[in-house]
């Protein structure tokens, strides 16, 4: 080796070498701020500091240890107030909470949630949960339903930011990260060659959205209206049966009802009332079963927990088994009015009791796109 490429490879050593103690220094180094930082900077929500895991299963305990070690981050309170300080100044027109659009549509406040969530390690959903969750409905299908002859379809109404993300403010438009949870899931489930019916629902709410003049979400709630919901319910029941016919939603079917009282995120933003008034809407020309509240429900509303609808005049004798949560309420009239018997049970335990009880030819697991993380053991 000639003195030219000796001392070149001598620069270089010298250059990996101090880039390897520069990597450790960046990434160890706010942990040795731990040792001279007060006991009471590690902390400050309201809730119990989580403790190191023990007697945990296998799947249990990494979770359950990253919870423990994000507690545990040298200023984690710092660093999560200058996250809640820079989307302030980023997005103005916002709470803390919820986003409010040029249009006066309010959103849960995702871009101010993401670095707190990041930071308690709550973002990241590993590879082997989705799988996990596959494999397990795989295993109920092919096990239990699909011997009986019972089909499985899934379900998962988009978050109405996902559906109206070009109207928010440029300071609180955030980028999704590759694939979405229910998107990683469908893809898992058909890779197996699986015959679970998987139904996403944002492209059908977004081209509708494109072409009518009227809203598919509430503007001040996180629920979608009586326009998307039927917008879901003619995408389920054509994916149970191609061949029956429900119109396509237009403008001139429409008729605006009575101003809407429903607004979650009005309260979740501590508002002081929404800066739009919103407003039900009746579709004619399509088949409703049972409105939001009915006297064939027991005089109850659709958040009853458990309760049955028999329609004697439906066109598809079908018994239906529904699990469900609150975005179902705008399915249910679509829903009740095309099947004959459909039993709507509030939850996400899917389980074999209710289902010999109920008997039916379709079970339905109905859930929203954010609270899909947490189905791993559904079934």
């Amino acid at each position: 080796m000639n003195t030219g490429s000796k001392r070149f490879s001598e620069k270089q050593k010298m250059k990996n070498s101090i880039f390897i103690i520069a990597f450790f220094l960046i990434s160890l180094g706010p942990y040795a701020l731990r040792l001279g930082a007060p006991a009471n900077c590690f902390l400050d929500e309201n809730r119990a500091i989580s403790h190191f895991p023990i007697r945990k299963t296998y799947s249990e305990f990494f979770p359950a240890f990253e919870q423990y070690f994000m507690d545990r981050e040298p200023y984690r309170t710092s660093v999560l107030n200058l996250c809640r300080r820079i989307n302030a100044q980023l997005n103005p027109t916002s709470s803390e909470s919820v986003i409010i659009d040029r249009k006066g549509f309010i959103y849960l406040n995702k871009f101010a949630d993401n670095p707190t969530r990041q930071l308690r390690g709550k973002s990241l959903v590993r590879e082997y949960l989705i799988a996990k969750t596959a494999r397990n409905i795989q295993n109920f299908y092919r096990q239990y339903l699909a011997p009986r002859n019972i089909r499985l379809f899934i379900v998962i109404p988009p978050d109405k930011i996902a559906v109206y993300f070009d109207q928010l403010p440029p300071g609180s438009r955030y980028l999704p990260v590759g694939l979405s949870y229910a998107e990683r899931l469908k893809r898992k489930l058909a890779g197996n060659q699986s015959e679970i019916n998987v139904l996403l629902l944002r492209d059908e709410l977004s081209n509708a959205r494109e072409k009518l003049s009227y809203p598919v979400f509430r503007r001040a709630d996180t629920h979608w209206n009586q326009l998307g919901g039927y917008i879901g319910a003619r995408t389920l029941i054509q994916a149970i049966n191609p061949h029956v016919k429900m119109p396509v939603l237009e403008d001139k079917m429409i008729q605006q009802g009575s101003k809407c009282l429903s607004e979650d995120l009005v309260a979740i933003g501590h508002l002081k009332g929404a800066p739009v008034p919103d407003y039900d809407f009746q579709i004619a020309g399509v088949a409703q079963y049972c409105s939001a509240f009915d006297p064939r429900t027991d005089g109850k509303d659709n958040q009853q927990r458990d309760f049955v609808t028999i329609n004697e005049k439906a066109p598809d004798p079908s018994t239906i088994l529904m699990y469900r949560d609150s975005f179902a309420i705008a399915l249910i009239p679509f829903i009740s009015a095309h099947f004959r018997k459909v039993r709507y049970i509030w939850g996400d335990r899917v389980t074999r009791a209710q289902i010999e009880e109920t008997n039916p030819d379709i079970v339905i697991f109905e859930k929203v796109n954010r609270g899909m993380r947490n189905i791993v053991n559904s079934f």
